[in-house]
């Protein structure tokens, strides 16, 4: 078991599992760089939906 990286098995996959984990890791990283522009974006920025008017009293 100690020897299993020195395996045929690794020798002939262990690129594919390298370009998994890269995979992998550039998906984490994209889904926080979305997470922290739309926490940290300028309000200013934000488009603000139509909003209906505000009614006094009651509605007639």
């Amino acid at each position: 078991m100690r020897d299993d990286f020195h395996s045929q098995a690794w020798a002939e996959n262990h690129r594919q599992l390298s370009t998994a984990i890269h995979k992998l890791g550039r998906s984490v990283f994209a889904v926080f760089e979305k997470l922290q522009a739309l926490q940290f974006d300028a309000p200013w920025r934000v488009r603000q939906t139509k909003r209906e008017k505000a009614t006094c009293g009651p509605a007639a």
